[in-house]
């Protein structure tokens, strides 16, 4: 998922900065790189990893939100071997997955509450 701000005048290394905290704060370790106009922070987990990216200007700029591949989608293709596993009597497979989505839900609604308040004490930082 991803989200954008206009006329924020928010200073984007701060909000990186942020990002990382929040990421440490919930035990996870980062890796943090800045290219151009691009922050991308890699977050790794002990049941997830993940990508954000801050793109774009202070007054200008998208936040992304990026699940590694075992994570897009809330029907992905080892959640449709669970569910057909589950039916010869093997259904912790699917509730493990579905546990799995669940939590990846979760931490993403933490994140973005997280990030709308980072923005909201940031704006016109820059």
């Amino acid at each position: 998922m991803k989200d954008q701000w206009h006329r924020s005048n928010v200073n984007l290394e701060s909000l990186s900065r942020s990002v990382e905290e929040f990421f440490t704060e919930n035990h996870f370790r980062i890796e943090t790189e800045k290219t151009n106009d691009v922050y991308k922070i890699a977050a790794t987990g002990l049941h997830f990893k993940l990508t954000v990216r801050i793109l774009g200007d202070p007054d200008d700029f998208t936040v992304e939100f990026i699940p590694d591949e075992k994570a897009t989608g809330f029907i992905s293709p080892k959640m449709v071997i669970a569910y057909i596993a589950s039916l010869f009597g093997t259904g912790k497979l699917f509730l493990d997955e579905v546990e799995y989505q669940k939590e990846l839900a979760d931490l993403e609604d933490k994140f973005w509450n997280y990030v709308d308040r980072q923005i909201d004490t940031l704006r016109n930082s820059a």
